[in-house]
């Protein structure tokens, strides 16, 4: 026996409900950038670090993939374009994004409350260049000390 659905209507989400699969629809101002890998990982812990997480939903798959649940995507055009030429997926404008329907959903589980303050879609965005940022000055200063 599965446990008990969340409740998601304590949200000012757009939800829908259909056999046993529960999603958040998106719209143009709210929704999902996923992100993969140490990418994801990496955005994870910065945006905790700075108390800027909101709800994220790991998904299930041999790659480590996250959504973060954010808003403001029609104010963030620009951010959005770049993060996906930066390789993050983008769910909008009625995409619809499978929610943990159990604590054992194969849709994911929320390794951040949904019930969180979404973040600006712009934040996640400064998150990805920052840690992008961090990646290259590593990898700058390993290739230094290896050349030494």
């Amino acid at each position: 026996m599965s446990a008990p659905a969340p409740t998601y209507d304590r949200h000012d989400w757009t939800v829908t409900t259909a056999a046993d699969e529960v999603s958040l629809l998106t719209d143009d101002n709210m929704g999902g950038i996923e992100l993969a890998g140490d990418l994801a990982r990496g955005v994870h812990e910065y945006l905790h670090v700075n108390g800027l997480i909101g709800p994220v939903l790991e998904l299930p798959g041999s790659e480590f993939r996250e959504i973060h649940v954010v808003a403001g995507l029609a104010k963030a055009e620009m951010a959005l374009a770049w993060l996906i030429e930066a390789g993050a997926t983008v769910h909008r404008g009625g995409t619809a994004i499978p929610l943990p329907a159990t604590e054992s959903a194969a849709a994911g589980q929320w390794s951040s409350a949904p019930d969180r303050a979404m973040p600006a879609a712009v934040a996640l965005a400064a998150a990805v260049r920052a840690v992008q940022a961090r990646n290259a000055r590593s990898a700058t200063a390993h290739a230094r000390s290896a050349a030494s």
